[in-house]
């Protein structure tokens, strides 16, 4: 593949910046939130708030590459375009010797849904979600700086995906940068559709602190003593036996006779 070194410059350039820039024929590219204006389809608007920070509630800007891809109104089939895309990415990856994970750390959405591109794809079923999506493909992905070259082919392979499905590209011709906000809050006049980002998926982009870490660390150990005490209790048929006794009313100091179940009532209090 062709050096791509003087376009990695700029790109790097112009995200490290916090900026944005368009790619391609409809591609409009930054670490912000974007915003299309009905009266200027063809002008796209870098929000004042950052992309990771507000789709992934990251505590760090400029951390998520945001990716928008402009098309005629209609419904890509997500699932038929991450095919596409997973496919030709396996070759981006050895063309420039990115990490083998680096598919896990792409989101896709589109007029039909979306998810990790190496996910399920059943996620981003919101109605609103798919609605504000039927003029555009909306790709998030974790990169390093050093690895920005490979938005170029990303970004033709994502266009021709596009035009494989029969869909026309609507070409941007401008792109506004607003400043930058003190915080990632949605403010007013923003599109509301935004808060649906925030729903249930399965994406990898979310950032993981030190402190959830070690809650799932003691969790799981929790979750180890629990196993143990409910084995000394005679596993499953005890458990019957338990639920059974419940059932008919036994009373509660009857209950916690047993050491091993007043310390697995405990256990089962700070987990929950």
């Amino acid at each position: 593949m062709r050096d791509l070194t003087e376009v990695k410059e700029k790109t790097e350039y112009v995200l490290t910046k916090q900026q944005g820039l368009i790619l391609g024929d409809a591609t409009a590219i930054s670490t912000r939130v974007h915003a299309v204006s009905p009266k200027k389809p063809g002008a796209i608007v870098a929000q004042a708030q950052d992309a990771g920070q507000v789709f992934y509630t990251r505590s760090n800007p400029n951390e998520i590459i945001h990716i928008d891809c402009f098309h005629q109104v209609g419904k890509v089939d997500h699932k038929e375009l991450s095919n596409y895309l997973l496919a030709r990415l396996e070759n981006i990856i050895q063309d420039y010797s990115l990490p083998h994970d680096f598919m896990d750390f792409i989101d896709i959405q589109t007029g039909t849904g979306g998810g990790r591109l190496t996910g399920s794809l059943e996620f981003g079923k919101k109605e609103t979600l798919k609605i504000a999506h039927q003029n555009h493909v909306h790709l998030a992905l974790y990169l390093l700086p050093q690895n920005y070259q490979v938005l170029v082919p990303l970004i033709w392979y994502l266009e021709e995906g596009i035009l494989e499905q029969g869909m026309e590209l609507r070409k941007i011709y401008n792109m506004k940068i607003m400043p930058l906000a003190k915080n990632s809050q949605t403010q007013e006049g923003e599109d509301s559709s935004l808060e649906d980002y925030t729903s249930s998926t399965d994406s990898k982009l979310k950032e993981r602190s030190d402190s959830n870490r070690e809650a799932s660390s003691l969790s799981s150990d929790k979750l180890n003593d629990v196993q143990q005490i409910a084995e000394s209790e005679g596993k499953a048929s005890q458990a019957q036996q338990t639920m059974e006794e419940l059932a008919k009313g036994a009373s509660k100091q009857n209950f916690l006779n047993s050491a091993s179940r007043r310390k697995l009532l405990t256990y089962l209090k700070k987990i929950a």
